[in-house]
């Protein structure tokens, strides 16, 4: 099957984007993939979640990232909107 890239728009206005990201570069794994996400936050009601791998983060591609990278981008990103090109996790 398949994995499809969506991209997603969390409206961050009202809160943090309220999830946790892993850099991961192994035999099997490379890339930032989502390692949480909270309830009801901007980014569970856009659908992001566990296991999701985040392959650009507002037109940046994020391949070689570290996760203290990933969150200061996160942080700094304007609190509109923050835009993710995402593979979903296999089911």
């Amino acid at each position: 099957m398949k994995q499809e890239i969506i991209v997603i728009i969390i409206d961050n206005k009202m809160s943090d984007v309220s999830i946790l990201v892993r850099s991961a570069v192994c035999y099997e794994l490379q890339g930032v993939f989502v390692s949480f996400v909270h309830t009801n936050s901007p980014a569970a009601l856009v659908g992001l979640r566990f296991g999701d791998q985040i392959l650009q983060i507002n037109g940046e591609n994020v391949a070689g990232w570290d996760t203290d990278k990933v969150f200061k981008v996160l942080k700094n990103a304007p609190p509109e909107r923050i835009t993710m090109a995402v593979r979903e996790r296999s089911q």
